[in-house]
């Protein structure tokens, strides 16, 4: 939908810019050394561990792709980031370690210039979703907002009942041009 707007932009769904056969191998070479040194450690810390290091990677993998844009003068717009992933895991009660770690990640990444919370109906993104219960979505959408406002956070609730996906477009498109008046392609544009 966004393929045809005045603005450069690289954009990608959350983690799945990072997933790659590659780093596929690597862990199973891994896996190797971790069985010999696995017995000195209790389970339970492992977990902990494990989860603390996913957190760092997703940090380290997400600063290289703003990174990179940056030094391109592209804009990045990445659906969902650190806030929403710490919801979740809040939500699903995983392990402290982890959810230390996104918490870290939201303080260390540098804020979105500008932040849309998209909210519907929470059955009617269950209807299409399914990946999180009902009360789970409101309670997410509850916890979202919070969270923006007490990291500061410049953010726009918007409410998909009210709204197409090409008025949404235009929304966005004209919400980052206001921001970002340089990133704009046509020069004719400016205003």
């Amino acid at each position: 939908v966004l393929k045809n707007s005045p603005i450069k932009f690289h954009t990608f769904h959350h983690t799945g810019a990072w997933k790659n056969k590659e780093k596929a191998s690597k862990v199973k070479k891994m896996i190797e050394v971790k069985k010999k040194v696995s017995w000195l450690i209790p389970s339970f810390l492992k977990i902990q561990i494990d989860a603390f290091r996913g957190e760092i990677n997703y940090f380290f993998n997400l600063v290289k792709i703003l990174y990179r844009n940056h030094n391109k003068d592209l804009i990045t717009i990445i659906d969902r980031y650190s806030y929403d992933r710490y919801v979740r895991w809040v939500n699903l009660k995983k392990p402290l370690f982890q959810r230390f770690g996104a918490i870290l990640v939201c303080y260390l990444l540098k804020k979105p210039t500008k932040c849309f919370i998209l909210t519907d109906d929470p059955e009617r993104i269950y209807g299409r979703k399914k990946i999180m219960p009902v009360w789970e979505i409101k309670l997410h959408l509850l916890k979202l907002k919070s969270l923006c406002t007490f990291m500061k956070v410049n953010f726009e609730i918007i409410d998909l009942r009210n709204i197409d996906q090409y008025s949404l477009r235009d929304l966005i498109i004209k919400e980052i041009i206001e921001e970002k008046k340089n990133f704009i392609i046509d020069s004719g544009l400016k205003g």
